[in-house]
């Protein structure tokens, strides 16, 4: 099953506003519902990101339920407005479908070198003459992921802190639910390819993140450097979102590419600091630097085995 074959047909105009309607609700709701007097706050503040988690919240649970039933789930041959049940339902299905492991697992080929880094990292530990000597793997790994990289050490989400819930669970539950589950099936109404849609609906995802630019002119930031924070910003949030895409579109799998995106999120950019004298891992670099090739390799080498169908 898939959304190709349940797309009804719809004028080339009004699939195009209803595309860029979408992508921008994302960021208009963080301005209509939230307050100024929040907005003019740190973006850390604890009150502007439960302002924001609720602004895409909602916003979200109106495009998935409401807005996407009511456009793309309209049949020409019904009145305007009405909702075909099969083509929701198998949107639905679709979208919630419980997630498979081998997006995770591509991704996780990426990140063999991180991954490493934090196993050797682990390992060092128990070879120190300190509290950490004598322990078990699992404790030091415990310890590396949740003292060192903030990892939740809980899945009861009420434990967790405002930033965690933000960047592990909110941003990539809503985004994807918004650029991938809900802009995806638009592009391919209007005709594009798999592979176009690939490289075309990451440019939202990554104009959606250039809006930080108006907050840092704001705090009065230098324009260069602010041009230059966006373009790097924009670029790796439209590479992450052009990879996210290839992979909803190759495993039809939405919570599996929330998954990655969670995963993504806490590892956070590649680190180099074991390359450092005096680092924990330094001793070890080489075996890092091999994981890192390796990785991509096989990251790469994937594509040709994982194909869009």
């Amino acid at each position: 099953m898939s959304l190709l074959q349940c797309t009804p047909a719809a004028p080339t105009f009004l699939s195009y506003f209803h595309v860029l309607l979408i992508a921008a609700s994302y960021v208009l709701c963080l301005y209509v519902f939230v307050p100024k007097d929040v907005r003019s706050l740190p973006r850390s503040s604890p009150l502007q990101i439960k302002s924001r988690m609720k602004a895409v919240s909602v916003t979200t649970f109106f495009i998935v339920f409401i807005y996407f039933p009511l456009t793309f789930c309209s049949r020409s041959d019904e009145k305007l407005g009405g909702v075909s049940p099969r083509i929701f339902t198998s949107y639905l299905y679709l979208t919630f479908l419980p997630p498979t492991p081998l997006p995770l697992f591509h991704t996780m080929l990426l990140f063999l070198g991180p991954l490493s880094n934090l196993i050797l990292s682990a390992s060092q530990l128990l070879k120190t003459a300190s509290p950490t000597r004598g322990w078990k793997l699992r404790q030091a790994l415990h310890h590396v992921l949740v003292e060192e990289h903030n990892m939740p050490d809980t899945i009861d989400l009420r434990k967790w802190s405002i930033d965690s819930l933000r960047n592990l669970v909110i941003a990539p539950f809503t985004e994807e639910l918004i650029y991938r589950s809900s802009l995806i099936p638009y592009l391919l109404q209007l005709g594009y390819k798999p592979v176009h849609v690939v490289f075309v609906a990451p440019v939202f995802f990554g104009f959606a993140h250039v809006h930080h630019a108006y907050n840092q002119i704001k705090q009065g930031h230098r324009m260069k450097e602010v041009l230059l924070v966006t373009a790097f910003q924009f670029t790796y949030t439209s590479l992450f979102g052009a990879y996210a895409t290839y992979a909803c579109l190759v495993w039809g799998d939405v919570l599996g590419v929330v998954f990655i995106h969670s995963f993504c999120n806490f590892m956070g950019l590649p680190s180099f600091t074991f390359m450092q004298r005096g680092d924990r891992v330094y001793e070890k670099r080489w075996i890092v630097m091999v994981a890192f090739v390796v990785g991509l390799v096989g990251f790469i080498s994937l594509f040709w085995v994982f194909e869009m169908k």
